[in-house]
């Protein structure tokens, strides 16, 4: 009637525009469960905050700070995806960051073995990607592994590693998800 108002009090919150600037690592098994760091700015811890995978969501997206969220890749087929966050149900944020899932590799075995610390080992298997964080594992102790073809890497036995027993093997394609089992590897003293 022009004359009654009512008291009803409707708020809402405007928010800057969100961006999402990387992913790290930037490529993860095709099983998913890679844990990658997006990077950002605008980002608002609220109950729709979600990373999307291709569209897929995140099983879990931890929030971190207004700059950076922890996100589970899923599961997805092989190829490079666009990773975006969703602060919401509906909108997704702006990104250039991009995600490649590979085939998860298989270690078939080490050569030589035993072997010696500091010695170069070669490491059989299969889909291994050609990429700058590439890693060989012994025991604790990690070091670079140097990509030979898709199915055999380099690795130098790290001089940490105790003389005289035996120690597991393992590699990651992304610097983050080592690939289980590992293999066994004998070391004995120079």
């Amino acid at each position: 009637n022009g004359l009654d108002f009512s008291s009803t009090e409707i708020s809402f919150e405007v928010m800057a525009d969100s961006v999402v600037f990387d992913a790290t690592p930037e490529l993860g098994s095709v099983s998913g469960g890679t844990m990658v760091a997006v990077r950002g700015q605008g980002f608002k811890n609220s109950s729709g905050l979600r990373c999307l995978f291709n569209g897929a969501a995140s099983p879990t997206t931890r929030f971190v700070s207004e700059s950076e969220l922890l996100c589970e890749a899923p599961a997805h087929e092989e190829g490079a995806v666009r990773v975006e966050v969703r602060s919401n149900e509906a909108d997704a944020v702006k990104s250039a960051a991009q995600f490649t899932y590979v085939r998860q590799p298989r270690l078939l075995r080490i050569f030589p073995s035993p072997g010696f610390v500091g010695s170069s080992v070669r490491i059989y298997g299969n889909s291994f990607p050609n990429t700058q964080r590439l890693r060989c594992r012994f025991g604790a102790y990690e070091v670079p592994a140097l990509w030979v073809s898709s199915l055999l890497l380099n690795c130098a036995v790290p001089t940490e590693v105790e003389t005289d027993g035996s120690v597991s093997v393992s590699v990651s394609m992304n610097g983050a998800d080592f690939i289980d089992p590992g293999l066994d590897f004998e070391i004995v003293a120079a």
